[in-house]
């Protein structure tokens, strides 16, 4: 018996199978990743050879930091899969960071020699080294590190120090502008969490300076670094700039007047605290 055309009309869709299969895959695909992230090593990770130069790590990492950055997977169906993406995502940056600069990369090649050879694991998330890498495209770049210091802000809130330094190295070379300025001063402030990285925050926040004098949030976060120091002299002339360039910051005038000697010292010491900040005052 013939099955009207209405009847046949009104039988629900199949389901579709290639959507789910790509989603099946990709949970694999990340699954894959996932397994193993400890035991291999950054150019297992990044899945180039150890012969790989400068340009070819930093090719590795932007293709896989954009196939496993975090903000980019939104599938309801994958959210399980959202820790196990962002972990990867951590462990490419750390891969890229250490291989990136010579120095780091010198002493953990040498690390590994030391070691047993390792067959080549199994399984391996990414393509063959031998597939062409498309040349990088700088305004990707810049997303992506935009993405990443979206992400290492949120970190930083919840004390996870080391996991936003993890998504703010490799982007501090993909930055420009103002973003390369924002993650200089969350880096320098994560790694000013180690005492034993104060040196390397510094560095972060006089780059940022040099590069932008009237940069106020770096000028503070500088001072605030030499005054933890103990570095009063230092501090109190970053707070003043602060100072200068914005008067209503309240928090470094608070600091100019904790910090400002009421005796002698520079003109605007022996004047204390109260005189320079109607000097200052004066002039805007």
């Amino acid at each position: 018996m013939a099955v009207p055309a209405a009847a046949a009309a009104a039988k629900p869709a199949p389901p579709n199978d290639e959507a789910a299969q790509a989603r099946e895959a990709r949970r694999q695909e990340v699954l894959e990743a996932h397994d193993g992230l400890k035991t291999k090593n950054h150019f297992e990770v990044l899945g180039i050879p150890k012969a790989s130069n400068e340009a070819q790590v930093k090719e590795a990492y932007f293709k896989l930091a954009k196939k496993f950055h975090p903000d980019t997977h939104h599938d309801p169906a994958l959210a399980d899969m959202r820790d196990k993406i962002e972990a990867i995502f951590i462990r490419l940056g750390g891969a890229y960071e250490v291989l990136r600069n010579p120095r780091t990369r010198g002493n953990y090649e040498a690390d590994l020699a030391s070691r047993l050879p390792r067959a080549p694991t199994a399984g391996s998330f990414v393509a063959s080294p031998s597939e062409p890498e498309p040349p990088l495209d700088p305004a990707q770049e810049a997303r992506l590190a935009e993405e990443s210091l979206r992400r290492a802000d949120k970190l930083y809130a919840q004390d996870k120090f080391w996991d936003a330094i993890q998504l703010l190295e490799p982007a501090l070379g993909g930055a420009d502008g103002k973003t390369r300025q924002r993650v200089r001063v969350l880096l320098a402030k994560a790694y000013s969490k180690n005492p034993k990285w104060t040196k390397r925050a510094e560095e972060q926040l006089q780059a940022a300076v040099k590069e932008d004098p009237k940069y106020v949030e770096a000028h503070f976060v500088l001072g605030t670094l030499y005054k933890a120091s103990g570095l009063k002299s230092r501090a109190l002339h970053e707070f003043q700039r602060v100072v200068e360039l914005k008067p209503d910051h309240d928090e470094a005038v608070a600091e100019v007047v904790e910090l400002m000697p009421e005796g002698g010292g520079s003109d605007e010491g022996k004047a204390g605290p109260g005189g320079f900040l109607k000097k200052l005052f004066k002039k805007s």
